[in-house]
């Protein structure tokens, strides 16, 4: 299973360490119930901490998407990555590239 979007979420866990002044409680309360999910369905994190996913309007960075995935299928995943080169003109968004290695029996 992947879980792949904007999770509009902030934590340490997965936002860069510069980041501090995302980490409000309310902010870390909402995280909570993410992780709580991720550790439910036994997720794990594929896109490396701390890679920035938007670029707001005012030029700063910050993290609110992210991509999980089962820990079944964690070694099939060969490469998570925000493509920052391939942002569209007018999205705040960056592309995450996430590439499965897919054995085929046919």
């Amino acid at each position: 299973m992947i879980w792949a979007g904007d999770f509009n979420r902030h934590h340490p866990m997965w936002d860069s360490n510069e980041d501090i002044r995302l980490f409000t409680n309310r902010a870390m309360g909402q995280a909570e119930q993410l992780i709580n999910l991720l550790q439910e369905w036994d997720m794990v994190m594929t896109l490396p901490k701390g890679i920035h996913t938007l670029q707001h309007s005012a030029g700063g960075y910050s993290r609110p998407d992210n991509v999980f995935c089962s820990e079944s299928i964690a070694d099939l995943i060969i490469q998570c990555d925000v493509k920052h080169e391939m942002k569209p003109v007018k999205a705040d968004h960056f592309p995450i590239v996430t590439i499965l290695l897919c054995h085929w029996n046919g």
